[in-house]
């Protein structure tokens, strides 16, 4: 792995220096103290960051977002084809960021296997391309989408806002991390329900208490078997199958699994209603008639659908 610091003059700039991965798919080099990637594929930031699959992340300007991940506040930029990800250095790129942005994964391939298989994925993958799955914080994960039951998008950011607010370490002035379990199995209920949780308060105090208390380490599921994997999850109160699964591809890279939550039942009602047996059949349906895809596949279906096939109802 290589990445180039920006040279003083571009003239200068040998493009065989540049940092190669998937052949010409990803080109990165360091600048300023911000990571460049040069004419990024498949990196829509509209419809990866307002997919639904994350929820600290904010449109700040035309093709710019602002999000917290971990312990930083990030910018992320797209000009001309190029996206500017800092404040970053090459080591958390390297160590961190270039997987949890799936940079190491050639979505372009994963797009020409998945074309023609489908007409509706057709129209899904022109109208909503580049989006990308990202690879987040598992515990974050968990309790945003225990959060996510019976709630829409804006609402559950705001949530997710307040509690890193009342219990997260403060990153920046007026920006703050989300809390670890530690912290959130010693929060009372009544203070998790007055940030707006409602019922779901005991879900979060009893998540967080079961990851302290037996010792849980949610990134080793990624280890697992998808089925065994979710089988531990759907241990925790208030997770049902599909959060669990959404759980499963945000965070845990398990690309076979089809959440199915409102939308996704009006998708496979509305046009595959001759094709698709219902839950929970329809995870093992889509994943012969996708293929390795999946949950990709699923997740371009779903903001499809939300944002621009208002036919689905």
């Amino acid at each position: 792995m290589k990445i180039c610091s920006r040279p003083a003059n571009w003239s200068d700039f040998d493009p065989q220096d540049w940092y190669n991965d998937l052949g010409d798919a990803v080109k990165v080099i360091q600048t300023q103290g911000r990571i460049l990637i040069h004419q990024a594929k498949h990196f829509d930031l509209d419809h990866t960051f307002s997919s639904g699959q994350c929820f600290r992340w904010e449109k700040v300007g035309e093709d710019q977002y602002r999000g917290i991940v971990g312990k930083r506040v990030l910018s992320v930029k797209k000009d001309r084809g190029d996206v500017e990800i800092g404040p970053l250095d090459q080591e958390s790129y390297r160590n961190f960021f270039e997987d949890y942005f799936d940079l190491g994964r050639d979505y372009e391939a994963i797009d020409r296997d998945l074309r023609g298989r489908d007409p509706y994925l057709d129209q899904a993958l022109e109208r909503v391309g580049g989006l990308r799955i990202l690879n987040q914080e598992p515990f974050e994960t968990l309790i945003s989408f225990i959060l996510s039951a019976n709630n829409n998008i804006p609402r559950i950011k705001q949530i997710v806002n307040r509690i890193s607010e009342a219990y997260g370490e403060e990153i920046l002035p007026g920006f703050y991390a989300f809390p670890g379990p530690e912290v959130l199995a010693g929060a009372r209920l009544e203070d998790l329900r007055a940030l707006g949780t409602g019922y779901r308060d005991r879900y979060i105090k009893a998540t967080a208490s079961r990851v302290v208390g037996q010792g849980i380490h949610l990134e080793a599921l990624r280890g697992l078997e998808t089925d065994k994997a979710k089988e531990v999850l759907l241990g925790f109160e208030g997770v049902g199958s599909k959060v669990a699964e959404c759980v499963l591809l945000f965070s845990l890279g398990k690309w076979d699994v089809f959440p199915e939550d409102t939308w996704v039942k009006k998708i496979v009602s509305g046009l595959y209603a001759d094709k698709a047996a219902p839950y929970p059949a329809i995870r093992f349906f889509f994943n012969d008639y996708f293929g390795e895809g999946a949950g990709y596949a699923q997740q371009v279906l779903f903001h499809w659908a939300r944002n621009y096939m208002m036919g689905v109802k």
